[in-house]
């Protein structure tokens, strides 16, 4: 069954968005496309790339450790060149922003092609500017500069990143948002807000929150791959029938 996941969520626990499709595909599901924003996008786009899980485990874990040091743009910088050497695509990619002026949607993506006023395709040829793009306000990231764009969260505008995924024709969609917990900042309750407010725009919404925050991969993976269990087989209902 070829389904479509759209991946958001501004919390840390993000990092493990790897996990959560993984299960998803040790479910059965043949995922043809991820469609991503927030920080969440980072870890997608590994898995997207033919990442093998436990590379991705190791590089995650690198990327938090470098989190933790306030360093966003070198953590960022590090996980992007990975992917800019990475052969070949398991799926479909899209990495989804959105323009801070006019509100206009930007997609990073190769699998398909738009120029419309609100709504703008680009190549992934950079995936630093791409996650950038999708991953700002995050930590110490600010609104990226593009193209005559200024470009942050799409999530924080639309809500789950489902609309590219019907736009390529996918039928059955599963929206997956990582959370803050313990929401505080305006960037955490906004976002959390907006992907719970849109969630009917897939056959299924999940939220995941990290509780507590640990700092370590394994646990963040632990806790997206038993969220993703435990809804098995509401999934298959939602996405079989």
């Amino acid at each position: 069954m070829k389904i479509g996941v759209a991946i958001s969520g501004c919390d840390i626990g993000g990092a493990a968005a790897f996990a959560a499709l993984n299960e998803i595909e040790k479910q059965g599901y043949d995922i043809a496309a991820v469609s991503c924003c927030s920080i969440a996008a980072v870890s997608a786009a590994l898995y997207s790339l033919k990442t093998d899980p436990e590379e991705c485990k190791k590089l995650m874990q690198e990327f938090l450790n470098n989190l933790a040091e306030n360093n966003t743009e070198t953590a960022l910088q590090n996980i992007c060149a990975r992917l800019n050497s990475a052969a070949g695509r398991k799926n479909s990619l899209i990495i989804n922003s959105a323009d801070i002026a006019t509100g206009a949607a930007v997609l990073f993506t190769d699998d398909f092609y738009t120029q419309a006023k609100n709504f703008t395709t680009l190549g992934t040829d950079d995936f630093f500017t791409a996650l950038s793009s999708a991953a700002a306000p995050f930590g110490e990231l600010k609104p990226y500069s593009c193209r005559g764009y200024l470009l942050c969260d799409y999530s924080l505008k639309y809500g789950s990143p489902v609309m590219a995924l019907k736009y390529l024709g996918i039928k059955k969609t599963l929206s997956v948002n990582f959370s803050a917990a313990y929401p505080h900042t305006p960037y955490e309750l906004a976002q959390n807000s907006m992907a719970e407010m849109h969630s009917a725009k897939s056959e299924l919404f999940i939220n995941i929150s990290s509780r507590p925050a640990s700092g370590s991969i394994a646990n963040y993976a632990n806790a997206a791959t038993q969220a993703i269990s435990e809804i098995s087989a509401e999934l298959a209902e939602k996405m079989l029938f």
